[in-house]
């Protein structure tokens, strides 16, 4: 599924949550009071056992520290990984229990249409990767009227979304997309290198509601809730005017599409 950080990131203040979270400790951010996710088990072992690799081999560096300690670990019998594996519940479980979890947005057109249809394609294809890809060749074949009936129920509850997020929720939000995007920064940066993961254009979606977003967000008087104000005007639209939006979010979504084609071929990404 996808985000609403193309709404987020141009709208909402940028106050929120900007410290990233470490996945290495437990501890609160002096800036902003941020618990951070736990290390995991080998994290646990690793903190542990570094200072006393490094001091029995000064000539290592720190990959080699890391790989000797990895070589550790999995040399290690199950109850010494089990005694990391408790401290890491324990530590997760507090964690889980002081960060507020973000509410959940609406499922995207796609997503309703295998749900609609998942129950029958199950008898059909009972292997959940046929299953997906039999999904998706029907979705391709459907004509965008018939898609229109998935985009219009999607488009109807993200407003409703949107005008109910409640500040903390907007926190909670911008919280879980900064954490995911550094944890995909980081993957990618190591598989692709820096330059290349830069370069990389962003592809949203076709939806028809966040092209009037964007389109309008500059026209939102100072001082008014930038998503009431916007879903007011969106509600006053007739379906012919919404059409219109539709077509751009297309026409948007064709061209970022094309740039990130180019992109894969530059950098040699098999699809």
């Amino acid at each position: 599924m996808g985000s609403i950080s193309n709404v987020f990131r141009r709208i909402t203040s940028k106050s929120c949550f900007q410290a990233r979270l470490s996945t290495t400790t437990l501890s609160f951010n002096t800036n902003n009071n941020e618990l951070k996710r736990p290390p995991s088990p080998f994290a646990l072992f690793f903190q542990e056992q570094s200072k006393n690799l490094k001091f029995e081999n000064p000539s290592l560096n720190q990959k080699e520290i890391m790989k000797l300690a990895s070589d550790m670990w999995k040399g290690s019998g199950s109850y010494e990984q089990q005694k990391y594996r408790d401290i890491y519940d324990d530590r997760f479980s507090s964690y889980k229990q002081s960060v507020k979890a973000p509410p959940k947005r609406p499922v995207n057109p796609y997503i309703r249409f295998y749900m609609e249809n998942s129950d029958t394609l199950s008898i059909i294809y009972p292997n959940v990767v046929d299953r997906t890809k039999k999904t998706g060749e029907m979705w391709q074949s459907l004509s965008e009227y018939e898609k229109s009936k998935y985009k219009k129920e999607f488009d109807r509850e993200m407003e409703t979304f949107i005008e109910n997020l409640t500040e903390e929720d907007k926190e909670a939000i911008q919280n879980r997309r900064e954490t995911l995007s550094l944890q995909r920064e980081r993957r990618n940066i190591r598989k692709y290198g820096k330059t290349a993961w830069k370069e990389k254009p962003k592809v949203g979606s076709a939806n028809s509601y966040i092209a009037y977003i964007r389109e309008h967000r500059s026209e939102v008087p100072k001082g008014e809730n930038p998503f009431i104000f916007l879903s007011k005007g969106w509600k006053e639209l007739n379906e012919s005017q919404k059409m219109v939006y539709q077509e751009k979010a297309n026409e948007n979504l064709k061209i970022e599409r094309e740039k990130l084609q180019e992109w894969e071929e530059k950098n040699n990404v098999s699809s």
